[in-house]
Parts: structure tokens; sequence; C-alpha cells
């Protein structure tokens, strides 16, 4: 750097910020929870960076950098990554924490020797463990030393989820833990400042005595609970805002909670994934916050499927849950997948409401964020299906904008029958997303109607070709055409998905639309380009040749 760069560095807006505004920088690039950096569940990472290596790289930048974040230790216990760091590494940020709360996260492996350094070094440090975000890997005896760790009191934590990441497909829990007899409490029933609690392969005795009022968040997956037990903690947290709960051993019957209910009134999002009469009674019996979203997925396998006298139950079930989100007064939107959906745009990934129907045979999902049904393809099917389409019909769909439509190839006819009809509902729709077999499906649907469907329509988006491109194009002239025949307004966007193939250039007579494309896959998109219509090159629009240079 010469003197006058230097010079000029050392006036730079960003150096005279307060340390105050620094310090509130530094807090924000060093969390790992806001935005939650590492997925225990499936071990990948979420971010970008980890705040781990953010905060390193920002303790190099300047001498005053470095001395102020090197007098901050909560910032540096913030920041344990324990995938990212090697035992040297943790020893060193670990002193820089001093006596602050510490955070950890990330995954656990190795041999027995290593697995012991890091249950030595978590009792340790035990008390003063705000965070807990851990993902243990493969199998060891010597995971007993880190489980012993769990079994003491908690004073400082506030957030705790671990997931073992294999076992033994018999077991339902890690083995090391399921071995015990009479196992002692976790926590040793004192955990006063938890709030987040998640369980995914762990056996634990029971949950009714380790203080569990104070929960917002509770995750529970093949721990060994029963359902009854767990309903009986239920009870207690009356401050829950996030409840999921997966594999529950035994079963409740829909009858022992016929008269009572569980009031959760802070509750935002339930999940439950365990056999069907739990959830239809857990579902039933929950009373959560208005417009609480519901993920019901029970297994049908061992139940034989879904009665004749369950399904008034079912339904009574859903006119609850979805009927306060189309009563919301904002805009909606819908996916008519192998499943069947609801969205509500304004709310995060975990808030989102939607309602689904599904091909897979081995669930019956019932969801907001996935609002799912799957009893097609089971015995019975249409039979069961048909009732609970009924159901939906009877709704009013004016609050839903936007609809995405890729339904199931495979689907009972008797069922596909009464889908398709349903179209009629979305008269409010302004952006479809459709497949080539849906745009087919619409245009048969249309034959014989007095006008076309969706009267609203402004974008549209197709994807996922499962015919000739060819036959994409002459499909969408039809359904356009019938538009303007009915003097519909015209459509202000046309994404053609990714590598169109065809020839789309009779697309240049619809002055100002803007169509827009891509190549490669989903997965690994490449970016194309846009035109719009009418402005003087409709060779673009030409892809043939495009598709077959990029596809060598």
């Amino acid at each position: 750097m010469d003197q006058q760069a230097f010079r000029e560095s050392l006036h730079s807006p960003i150096s005279k910020l307060s340390p105050d505004v620094l310090w509130s920088i530094f807090s924000w690039n060093a969390d790992m929870f806001a935005p939650l950096e590492y997925d225990i569940d499936s071990g990948k990472q979420l971010t970008r960076q980890s705040a781990l290596q953010v905060t390193l790289v920002t303790s190099h930048v300047c001498h005053d950098w470095r001395s102020l974040l090197l007098a901050l230790p909560a910032i540096w216990g913030s920041v344990l990554r324990l995938d990212l760091l090697n035992e040297d590494g943790r020893n060193e940020i670990t002193k820089r924490t001093g006596t602050a709360p510490l955070c950890l996260t990330g995954s656990l492996s190795g041999s027995d020797m290593r697995i012991g350094i890091f249950s030595r070094f978590l009792q340790a440090n035990w008390p003063r463990i705000k965070k807990l975000h851990l993902r243990i890997k493969g199998y060891s005896t010597a995971h007993k030393s880190i489980w012993d760790v769990f079994l003491l009191s908690a004073p400082s934590l506030e957030w705790f989820s671990i997931a073992f990441e294999h076992k033994p497909p018999k077991e339902k829990s890690h083995p090391i833990f399921s071995r015990f007899g009479e196992r002692p409490e976790l926590f040793a029933n004192r955990a006063p400042r938890l709030q987040f609690l998640h369980l995914h392969g762990i056996t634990i005795h029971r949950m009714r005595t380790f203080g569990l009022s104070q929960l917002h968040t509770l995750k529970l997956e093949s721990t060994g609970i029963s359902a009854l037990e767990a309903l009986d903690a239920i009870k207690q947290m009356h401050s829950l805002e996030f409840l999921r709960l997966h594999n529950l051993s035994g079963e409740l019957s829909p009858d022992l909670m016929e008269a009572k209910s569980i009031e959760l009134r802070h509750l935002t999002y339930l999940g439950l994934y365990n056999s069907f009469r739990t959830d239809l009674t857990l579902a039933r019996s929950i009373k959560a916050a208005e417009a609480c979203s519901l993920s019901f997925q029970p297994s049908l396998i061992s139940t034989g499927g879904i009665l004749k006298q369950d399904i008034p139950l079912v339904c009574e079930m859903i006119d609850r849950y979805i009927k306060t989100h189309l009563s919301c007064g904002k805009d909606l939107s819908v996916e008519i997948d192998s499943r069947f959906a609801l969205r509500r745009h304004n709310l995060d990934h975990q808030d989102k409401t939607s309602w689904l129907y599904s091909r897979n045979q081995q669930y019956l999902d019932l969801c907001c964020p996935h609002f799912i049904f799957t009893p097609f393809g089971l015995p019975g099917a249409e039979g069961t299906a048909l009732p609970l389409l009924k159901s939906f019909l009877k709704m009013d769909f004016q609050s839903v904008k936007k609809l995405s439509l890729n339904i199931a190839l495979r689907l009972h006819p008797s069922i596909l029958s009464k889908i398709i009809p349903m179209l009629d509902a979305f008269e409010a729709v302004e952006s479809l997303t459709a497949t080539d077999m849906d745009l087919d499906r619409v245009i048969n649907q249309e034959i014989g109607r007095n006008k076309p469907l969706f009267p609203n329509l402004r974008r549209l988006r197709l994807w996922d070709l499962f015919q000739d491109s060819d036959k994409l194009a002459t499909d969408f002239q039809k359904f356009y055409a019938r538009r303007k025949a009915h003097h519909l307004p015209p459509l202000e966007a046309l994404d053609l998905g990714h590598n169109p193939g065809a020839d789309w250039t009779f697309l240049d007579d619809e002055v100002g639309l803007k169509v827009t494309w891509a190549w490669g896959t989903y997965e690994e998109s490449v970016p194309g380009g846009g035109y719009i219509c009418g402005s003087g090159n409709p060779g673009e629009l030409y892809f043939p040749d495009k598709c077959r240079l990029y596809m060598r």
C-alpha cells in the first residue's frame, strides 16, 4: 500500500465506527444459530460461511479490530464449530472465551480416544454451555461418556439439540443408551433456562420432571418415549411454539381424548409423524394458536390404512386447521403436486401453511406447511380419497393468488377426475406453474366450457417436460388462443423453464410479453436469457439449435 492509500485508509468511514457498533457487527457475524448454519439431521452446511471462519478472518483485518475482538470473550464463546476445529484449535478458541457462555455446533466422529477427549472437554465446561447443537456420527462405546455429561444439571443451557447419525435398523435409538436399565434423568431434572430441545436417536427415561414448562421448541424423533408419556409432558408446556413428534412408541386412541383438550395457545407449528390414530388424537386434541401450521404425516403401513369411521374425524380436523388460513385475508398459494399444498407468502419456511396430495403409498400426510394426503395406492384408496376431496370443494379459494401444478401421473382415474375439476375454484389465481402434462390437462378441462380457467392469470411458468418440447409449444398456442378469443387480459410474463428446445418465435406477436428461460437442470441451473416480445429479434425464441449446442 502506498503512503497516499495508507493515509486514506486511516480516514475511511469504517475506521470511525465506535467500538459499540463494531461489537454489534461482530456479534451478528458470530451467531451460529440465527440463522442456523448447520443441520444436524442431514449434516449439511446451511450458510455459505461459518461464523467461526468469518470471525477468524475479521480478527486479521487490522490491529485495532484484532485487539477489540480478543477483548470480547463472548464473541469467541459463540463460534465453537466442532467439525472445523482440531483439538489445538478448540483449545485456543476456548482460552479466548474466558468465563463467557459457550455455544457449540457441528459434528463429532472419530476414534474412541478423540471422543473421550471431547467428552472431557464437555464435562469441564458443561456449567457454562448455553447452546449445544451436535451431530454424532458412527457408533462407539465411548459415546456413553458423552451421555454421562448430559445427566448433569445444566444451569446455563438454553438450546440442546443432538442427533445420532447411525444406528442398527432394529434399534429405535442409539444402542449404547438402550442397554442400560433404569436410566437417570436427563440434566438431573435441572435445566431452568432450557427453551429448545431436539432429540434424535437417543433414548431418555422419561420427560415429566426436568422442567418443561419454559420450552418454546420440542422435537422428538426415535427417543423411545411412549405416546402417552409424551402427551402427559406436552400438557405442561404452555409456552410451546413449535412441536414435532416422530416415531413415538405405543398408540393413542381417539376415544382417549374425546372429551379432553390440550391448551397450547402459543403453538404455531405442529408436526406429527407417528401412528395414524396417535396423530389423529393429538391433532384433534391440541388447541393451538389461530392459523397454526400442521404437518400430519402418520404411517399407514402398520394400521392398514384409514378406516371408514376415521374419515369424518379427519375431515373435521381439515376444516379446523385450514379454514383459519383461507380466511386470513392474505395472498395464498396452492400447490397441487403429487400432493396438494396451501401456503401463506409472508411466513418463513417453518411457518408456511400448506396442504398437499401425495402419491407416496406409505404415509397419509396433512401438513401446513405440507398438508399432505396419501391414501392413494392403498386398498380402497378411491373410497378414502373422494370424501376428503369433497371436504376441500366446500372451501373458498378466492384468497389464492398462486397455483402450482405437478399432478401425479399414476393417480387412480376416479381420483384424477375429481382433482382436475377443482381448478374451477381458483378464479383469483394470477401466477401459475405447470408441467407440460398439466397444461395438457387444463386444455382438456376447458373443452366444452363457456370460459377458460384462470381468468385473472398474468404469469405462467412451465417446467418439468414429460413429453415432446414441440408438443408443449403447440399446447401453449391452443391455451393462449382460447384466452385471446375470450378477450382475457394478456400474460405479462412467461417462463419456459429449462432447455425449451422448441420454436417459440410465434410469441413475438405478443408485444410486451416478457419471456425467460434457463439451461441445465434444476439442481445445477445455468442462467439462460430473456426477451421482450416485439422488440425486434424473434430469433432469440428459436431454441432447437441452442438446445442441441448446450446439451453436447
